[in-house]
């Protein structure tokens, strides 16, 4: 009889160590600035030749970046910069616009 529950005890406690190590602890906003940042390292800098899906991945990721930030405010600047990106791409700003990516790189380089 011991050890049924010496082996009942040993097993539930490895199943709990075992679960308490594989459940998914992940922050779901940090998994959503890593995927922002995937696609912004994919994705090339917009200029006057660029495709009009680059362009919609580029306004894409600000609309999900901004409610991102809106989640977890310290994320606000990665938001900001995409944002700025966004409002150059919309005034045909290619400077404007690339130093706004390189922002953006900059942060995604941090993260």
């Amino acid at each position: 009889m011991t050890g049924l529950v010496v082996g009942v005890l040993l097993g539930a406690g490895g199943g709990s160590a075992a679960w308490a190590m594989t459940a998914d602890n992940e922050d779901p906003v940090a998994d959503e600035v890593v995927a922002i940042c995937d696609l912004v390292r994919r994705t090339a800098t917009p200029n006057a030749d660029s495709s009009l899906e680059d362009l919609r991945r580029w306004s894409g990721m600000n609309e999900l970046m901004v409610s991102v930030a809106q989640d977890d405010p310290t994320r606000k600047p990665l938001a900001d910069a995409l944002q700025d990106g966004v409002d150059a791409m919309g005034e045909l700003d290619y400077e404007g616009l690339r130093r706004a990516v390189n922002r953006v790189r900059d942060i995604c380089a941090t993260v």
